[in-house]
């Protein structure tokens, strides 16, 4: 983890993430990896037992706003998800995703509403 980098989990918080396509390329620009991005998030969102509040897919990258997951933690779910999708999804690129995430831990209603936003 990069020094100075903070990550408040098991807190009860509700997190808005944000992950980043391999260099900020467009590889989510057409309707097909969006699609297996969606089966993958809903996949691990069952598996891993945590709410989803919003959601969405940019060609170069995904915000998600939600709860802490109840039988994983934060990083494992997100783990999953960026390593299922990439499985699927980088055909002849070396990386799909971007090595980390970006997590903002949401505790008011006013942050929520923002971000919903």
């Amino acid at each position: 983890m990069p020094l100075g980098l903070e990550r408040r989990h098991n807190l009860g918080h509700l997190h808005f993430i944000t992950l980043s396509c391999h260099n900020r390329l467009p590889y989510l620009d057409s309707s097909k990896p969006k699609e297996v991005l969606e089966q993958v998030i809903e996949r691990t969102r069952r598996s891993h037992n945590f709410l989803l509040y919003a959601y969405v897919l940019m060609p170069e990258h995904i915000h998600l706003l939600l709860s802490e997951p109840k039988t994983h933690s934060l990083s494992s779910t997100l783990r999953v998800i960026k390593g299922e999708s990439s499985k699927l999804l980088k055909g002849t690129h070396r990386h799909f995703w971007q090595p980390r995430y970006y997590d903002f831990n949401v505790f008011t209603t006013r942050k929520f509403k923002e971000k919903i936003q």
